[in-house]
């Protein structure tokens, strides 16, 4: 079972970053170079919560990965949770993409997700918090954390 779960998480990464490239490729001017976007510094990085995971370029393209706590060996009805050896692999996994930004908000779109009930494919709206937080609808009990956060964030 862990190697179909490894192979099928697999799958999801290589089709989000189909999605994420034919989506690029497709914004491409008539010149054949890509319309300039607005930098994500700020947003970029790692962010995270108790089983949930989110990570962000500079240049605005982003994954999500969280548990969905339901085992795939108990119940094989996607999205949930696998195992390989020690490791679990989240059955919640996300791409997305970013356009724009006013100040601490960041704009974009889900273009691909596992779990439509909790992150659904759609404008999205990332903003960023107080003391290295960052509010991502449907994942964090309340704002996901950076590597910079005080010590409220779950591991």
């Amino acid at each position: 079972m862990p190697a179909v779960v490894v192979r099928r998480s697999a799958v999801v990464v290589l089709i989000a970053a189909a999605l994420v490239a034919a989506f690029l490729i497709g914004r491409s001017t008539s010149t054949g170079s890509a319309p300039s976007r607005p930098a994500f510094t700020e947003f970029a990085g790692t962010w995270y919560w108790h089983g949930e995971v989110v990570n962000i370029t500079p240049d605005g393209v982003g994954t999500a990965s969280w548990r969905i706590y339901k085992w795939c060996r108990d119940d094989p009805t996607p999205p949930c949770d696998g195992d390989a050896g020690n490791e679990i692999v989240d059955g919640g996994s996300a791409a997305f993409i970013l356009r724009s930004r006013d100040g601490g908000t960041a704009r974009g779109a889900v273009i691909q997700s596992s779990d439509t009930g909790r992150v659904p494919v759609s404008d999205i709206a990332l903003v960023l918090m107080p003391n290295d937080h960052l509010q991502f609808p449907g994942l964090g009990n309340g704002p996901l954390c950076g590597p910079d956060a005080p010590a409220d964030c779950g591991a």
